[in-house]
């Protein structure tokens, strides 16, 4: 057990969440800076479909352009953050902005492969 299991541990990659901060009029918010490998579609029509797209019952995103290749996603729950339901969420919409919108490189600064949703998809495109 010992061997096997000390090559696990090597294997798994601690990922930084951005800081949930409790919003004036109630829920939480959290900003997360996605840097791309293509320039990002500016038209409001595109951004809005993702938005759409990536919005669950109590989980809103909103894509804010903060470069040609920097978004940040302006995520807004009801209900702590912290939640596991939420976890699957901003994986879900990380998801669907790489494969919708533009290819993720980073998520906080952390390489794709980092994050296991984006993970998955590198490995099919190869």
């Amino acid at each position: 057990m010992g061997a096997d299991y000390d090559d696990d541990v090597r294997g798994i990659i601690k990922v930084r969440f951005p800081e949930a901060k409790r919003l004036p009029g109630g829920g939480w918010g959290q900003r997360w800076r996605i840097e791309t490998g293509v320039d990002v579609p500016m038209t409001g029509d595109a951004l809005g479909a993702a938005e759409k797209a990536m919005a669950q019952e109590d989980f809103e995103v909103r894509i804010d352009i903060v470069g040609h290749r920097t978004v940040d996603l302006l995520v807004t729950t009801r209900e702590d953050s912290k939640q596991g339901r939420f976890l699957y969420a901003i994986y879900n919409a990380l998801r669907i902005f790489d494969q919708g919108v533009a290819s993720i490189l980073s998520v906080e600064g952390q390489p794709r492969e980092h994050w296991t949703p984006l993970r998955d998809w590198t490995a099919s495109r190869s």
